[in-house]
């Protein structure tokens, strides 16, 4: 048995390391903060006094679930986005970086006088509570097919102290709740059908098929997207997307044929093509 937090997080990080985790040491730390119940910036092994018996306990269960393939956040049960912690959960995308750089870019270029916002296909809440905790003038429409997807969003909303719209949304179809949005902004499923077998198993087997399966050319979800925006937009109103790093090129085709102007491309962290930008009719 493991006496102290040093040696715990040692142990845990040589059990992740053959399990073939690329980050082992990290990722025990971040387990072991969450066992207990210390800030992931805590230096874990400066921790002192002896690891409780039921604490090991809990380390080895959640080590054991992070070896065997389960993604971090969901071992975990929840994960840090745009500086806020939210609540996560098998079956429901998991928030990943370079959905922060799409709020960012959504922050940077729009300022704090009130808009409306729809967010297609919210997930876990992400992008709509984030917007709405940097921007409380703004009024967030945050939409998903699934059920257990918005009833999470809502919960991570109320943790957050936050108040958003929840509308149970197939974007295959019209928005009907409000006639006119001034942003429309979108994760959408943009990966092609026959490539989802070749995805790594913490995806396939946590991640739900339908905020992942794109169509056979990976352009459905952003398709609908786009129809949504020009059903809803005003003259002027933008509309922000997130694709595949070799989609630009369709993507763009798309938005012009729909009449979207001032088309823009932006990259995320990685330095790879990640985020779509268009507006709707003349700029104001």
């Amino acid at each position: 048995m493991n006496s102290t937090w040093r040696e715990l997080l040692d142990s845990s990080a040589a059990d992740l390391k053959e399990g073939g985790s690329e980050n082992p040491r990290q990722e025990a730390r971040w387990i072991l903060n969450h066992v207990a119940t210390r800030a992931v910036s805590f230096p874990i092994e400066t921790l002192e006094g002896p690891v409780t018996a039921q604490d090991q306990q809990r380390a080895a269960i959640l080590t054991r679930r992070r070896r065997s393939g389960e993604p971090l956040q969901i071992v975990l049960e929840q994960w840090d986005f745009h500086g806020h912690t939210f609540e996560v959960r098998r079956g429901v995308l998991v928030p990943r970086p370079e959905t922060e750089s799409l709020v960012d870019l959504i922050l940077t270029e729009n300022d704090s006088r009130p808009r409306t916002v729809l967010d297609l296909g919210c997930g876990s809440g992400v992008i709509g509570i984030s917007l709405k905790r940097a921007r409380p003038s703004w009024t967030i429409f945050a939409t998903d097919l699934d059920p257990e997807a918005l009833d999470l969003t809502g919960r991570n909303a109320r943790a957050l102290g936050v108040s958003i719209e929840l509308v149970r949304h197939d974007m295959t179809t019209p928005f009907a709740r409000v006639r006119s949005m001034d942003l429309v902004v979108s994760n959408p499923p943009y990966i092609p059908s026959l490539e989802l077998p070749t995805l790594p198993p913490e995806v396939t087997n946590y991640d739900p098929q339908l905020a992942l399966d794109g169509g056979a050319d990976g352009l459905d979800g952003i398709r609908h997207v786009l129809d949504q925006a020009i059903q809803l937009l005003p003259s002027g109103g933008r509309v922000y997307f997130e694709m595949g790093s070799d989609q630009r090129k369709p993507a763009r085709i798309l938005m012009r044929a729909r009449g979207l102007h001032s088309i823009r491309c932006v990259q995320d962290l990685s330095g790879r093509d990640r985020i779509m930008v268009g507006i709707r009719g003349s700029i104001p």
